[in-house]
């Protein structure tokens, strides 16, 4: 069974019948002879008046089709970072290419993912991008700074994913303008989440820049105040971190979940005030 087949029926299952067939799906269907009255027949589908709806042949199908999808997509992003790490960075925009260009609706308007020599010519330009961050605002390593440049590199291939722990070191992020910034709003946040909020600054102000420097305008390249990072969101990032250390202490009645000790936090229930009695006697 080949993987548009599977595609089909992972696309179909429990669609109302009412929201159509997108029309790159029946293309995809058109080329490859697939029909819903064949997939019925063929007891891949129960025929249904609203819903398309997998029978257990199907559905085996289309399950074993998006669990070989997800691992092939969990070796690409592995490979990608192997290559990152070992400083071929143009080998990790490649790898992702090939694995792109094997699925049955290849992400990116227009993208043509088997094109090599497009595809080198677009990764550099990507690139030279991201070498435009400018990191004089920390005082780290060249090494180090060389590591924020890989984070920001996987996060470019992997499509939006900033994991700031991805590439391991010792050494910890040394931005004063950002403690200072952390320090006004009473954060006391992990080396985790410094790297993301510096580093998701940085890729947002780099952003403006590029247009800056088109226009052959000054650009300010320090971590400050006016780089729009959300308040509600380093408040998110303490009380997570917050909530990660206090797990670590063994508190009577502790909540198992972050969702719930961030509702008694913000409301000051009498549960969270007696969690911090605890914590205030140890």
């Amino acid at each position: 069974m080949d993987d548009y087949f599977g595609f089909i029926l992972h696309y179909l299952d429990n669609r109302q019948k009412s929201f159509g067939i997108d029309a790159p799906v029946r293309e995809i269907m058109s080329e490859h002879g697939i029909t819903i009255v064949q997939l019925e027949q063929d007891d891949y589908l129960v025929a249904d008046s609203s819903t398309y709806i997998l029978s257990p042949k199907g559905k085996e199908t289309a399950d074993l089709y998006f669990s070989t999808y997800k691992e092939k997509n969990k070796k690409m992003f592995s490979d990608v970072a192997e290559m990152i790490q070992s400083g071929q960075y143009m080998n990790a925009f490649m790898i992702r290419a090939r694995r792109y260009s094997e699925w049955v609706i290849p992400p990116g308007i227009g993208a043509v993912w088997t094109d090599t020599e497009l595809v080198k010519e677009q990764s550099q330009k990507r690139m030279d991008h991201l070498r435009q961050i400018q990191f004089d605002d920390i005082d780290n390593t060249s090494e180090f700074k060389e590591n924020l440049f890989k984070i920001l590199l996987y996060e470019e291939i992997a499509d939006n994913k900033i994991i700031t722990d991805i590439f391991p070191t010792p050494e910890k992020l040394n931005c004063p303008a950002l403690e200072s910034f952390l320090l006004k709003r009473n954060a006391v946040l992990s080396e985790y989440h410094k790297v993301y909020i510096y580093l998701f600054a940085k890729i947002a102000r780099n952003n403006i820049e590029s247009v800056d420097r088109t226009l052959g305008r000054k650009t300010d390249t320090t971590f400050n105040e006016g780089w729009n990072v959300s308040d509600d969101w380093v408040k998110f990032a303490h009380d997570l971190d917050e909530y990660n250390r206090l797990t670590t202490l063994e508190i009577p009645g502790f909540p198992k979940t972050f969702q719930t000790y961030q509702k008694h936090k913000n409301n000051s229930s009498e549960k969270y005030k007696a969690w911090m009695d605890y914590i205030s006697g140890l």
